[in-house]
């Protein structure tokens, strides 16, 4: 059996679960990368009119409204919220919702001043005016969202990204992996293929196996103390 992973399980899980039921390096046999997201900051109608710097700046002088929601507790916007607030210095308290829609609708109805998540949860709210994405989460602009300034063209030094990995058994046979591995290279190269993943706000990006547990290896390393210092501990 294959999976096709977002970054999360492998990487944030083992930080988050002190029992979490399966090692990450050990009980997966990776075959290739697929895609790559970020995450974006969207201010609701709960938020003053700016850019992000003027909303962070009300923010911390109105810190008992000084909130951000993501799509849930433990998730990468979660920490990734974390890391803007402790960038930005103004203390931000975390609003988890159990789904990115539901989360969204507070962030619509003015409930909750900001949320952090993929772009794909506001992006259409964005266009049609009801929310403002101030700025997104990667190293470079989103193609989605080419007017929206990354957070350090915003003047945040802070980025955070994630990925989708195709994941199979542990032993897999190097020739099984290769031939996987080929297809959805293959597949990443069609366009209608790369026109589908933009559409869902994220980008296409192949890498072998190799590549792919040298990926794993470098986010897992990169979450472990923004996690440990927020004190979170998911329930096993």
């Amino acid at each position: 059996m294959l999976i096709f992973s977002p970054s999360g399980a492998m990487v944030s899980h083992p930080w988050l679960y002190a029992n979490l039921g399966y090692d990450p390096a050990k009980d997966f046999t990776p075959i290739a990368l697929g895609s790559t997201f970020d995450f974006a900051v969207t201010a609701g109608p709960g938020a003053p009119a700016g850019d992000l710097k003027a909303v962070l700046a009300w923010m911390k002088a109105n810190p008992a409204k000084a909130n951000y929601a993501t799509s849930g507790a433990g998730t990468v916007p979660h920490f990734a919220g974390q890391l803007l607030a402790q960038a930005a210095g103004v203390p931000m308290t975390h609003v988890a919702y159990r789904g990115g829609a539901p989360a969204a609708q507070d962030l619509i109805g003015g409930q909750v001043p900001l949320m952090v998540d993929t772009a794909s949860e506001t992006i259409e709210h964005h266009r049609a005016g009801k929310v403002r994405i101030l700025a997104v989460t990667g190293e470079q602009r989103s193609r989605a969202l080419p007017d929206v300034p990354t957070l350090k063209e915003a003047g945040i030094n802070v980025t955070a990204d994630a990925f989708l990995g195709l994941y199979g058994p542990p032993g897999m046979s190097p020739e099984l992996v290769a031939r996987i591995d080929k297809a959805v290279a293959d597949a990443l190269r069609m366009p209608d293929v790369q026109d589908r993943i933009y559409a869902l706000g994220l980008v296409p990006a192949h890498a072998g196996p190799a590549e792919l547990a040298a990926i794993q290896a470098t986010h897992l390393k990169r979450w472990e103390m923004p996690i440990k210092n927020s004190g979170f501990k998911a329930e096993s």
